[in-house]
C-alpha cells in the first residue's frame, strides 16, 4: 500500500510513468505496475543482480517500503553500494530502526507507526486538524505540500509576501523554516516548500524532474 502511494504521488507531480521502476518479487504486482504503464522488475530487492536489472545504479531516487525493517536495512545497503549518489528514501515501522536505516545510506527515513500514531492523536484532540491533514496526504485532490522555484517576480519578497503560503525555503540544499531570519528576501536560486491546491495553477505549475 505504502509503495502504491508513493508511485501515485510521484505520477501526480509530473513523474513520467516510463521512469518509475517496480520492483517486487510478486508477478502479479509487477504485472499490474506494467498495466499502469510503469517498468516492473520480478525479484528479490535484497539482491544487486535485481537491482542492476532495475537500473538502481543510474536512478536519481530510490524508494524503499518493505514489509520489514530488516529488509529494507539491506535494500538500503545494497542500493547505497551500487550508487553513491541516489537520493534514498525509506519507510521503516519502527521509530527506533530509523538511525540505523540512516547509517545504512537512507537520506531520508518516514516512520510509518509513529506517524499513524500521531494523526490518531491529533484527531483525538482536533477533528478538525485531522481533517486538514488528511486532505493534504491524499493526492490529486483539495490542499497539497509542494516544492518549487522561485518565480522571477518573487524575487527580492520575503515569504510572507507570496501567494501560497511558505513553510519553508531550500537554500544552498539547506531547508531552512519560513521563519528564520536567515531566509531574508528569496534570491533566484532559491525553491520554496508552499501549501497550494492540488489543481494545477498558472503561477505554480508542477515541473517534471527532466525539466528541472
Amino acid at each position: 500500500v505504502k509503495g502504491r502511494s508513493a508511485v501515485k504521488t510521484l505520477i501526480a507531480n509530473g513523474v513520467p510513468r516510463s521512469r518509475v521502476v517496480v520492483v517486487d518479487p510478486i508477478q502479479a504486482n509487477v504485472a499490474e505496475a506494467n498495466e499502469d504503464g510503469l517498468v516492473g522488475v520480478v525479484g528479490d530487492a535484497t539482491r544487486s543482480d535485481v537491482l542492476r536489472r532495475a537500473k538502481v545504479d543510474h536512478a536519481e531516487k530510490v524508494v524503499v517500503s518493505t514489509e520489514r525493517d530488516d529488509t529494507a536495512v539491506l535494500v538500503t545497503l545494497t542500493s547505497r553500494s551500487m550508487n553513491p549518489d541516489a537520493t534514498i528514501i525509506v519507510s521503516v515501522r519502527e521509530e527506533e530502526n530509523a538511525g540505523i536505516m540512516r547509517h545504512s545510506g537512507a537520506d531520508s527515513v518516514i516512520t510509518s507507526s509513529d506517524s499513524v500514531g500521531r494523526l490518531l492523536g491529533m484527531a483525538a484532540v482536533s477533528p478538525t486538524l485531522s481533517g486538514v491533514l488528511e486532505d493534504l496526504l491524499s493526492s490529486g485532490e483539495g490542499l497539497e505540500v509542494a516544492e518549487r522555484r522561485v518565480l522571477p517576480r518573487e524575487e527580492g519578497q520575503t515569504p510572507w509576501q507570496l501567494q501560497e503560503p511558505v513553510l519553508a525555503v531550500v537554500r544552498d540544499n539547506e531547508l531552512v523554516p519560513f521563519y528564520s531570519p536567515a531566509v531574508g528576501h528569496l534570491v533566484r536560486e532559491d525553491r520554496v516548500i508552499v501549501v497550494r491546491s492540488a489543481e494545477e495553477l498558472p503561477w505554480a505549475k508542477k515541473v517534471a524532474p527532466e525539466d528541472e
